[in-house]
């Protein structure tokens, strides 16, 4: 996972925002400016063909 990876986390698509050596990210879902922080074991990278 790198910045700009899209992911999917709690059924939502997110964009990563940051990346913490502890292993949690700030993730921002498009369009919205409200940064969530979510550990990195629980977001699924998006295959490229899935992301609109």
């Amino acid at each position: 996972m790198k910045i700009g990876t899209k992911v999917r986390y709690n059924n939502k698509v997110y964009t990563i925002f940051w990346i913490y050596e502890s292993g949690y990210c700030e993730i921002q879902e498009e369009d919205y400016f409200q940064v969530v922080l979510a550990d990195s074991s629980e977001l699924e990278v998006l295959p490229q063909n899935e992301i609109n």
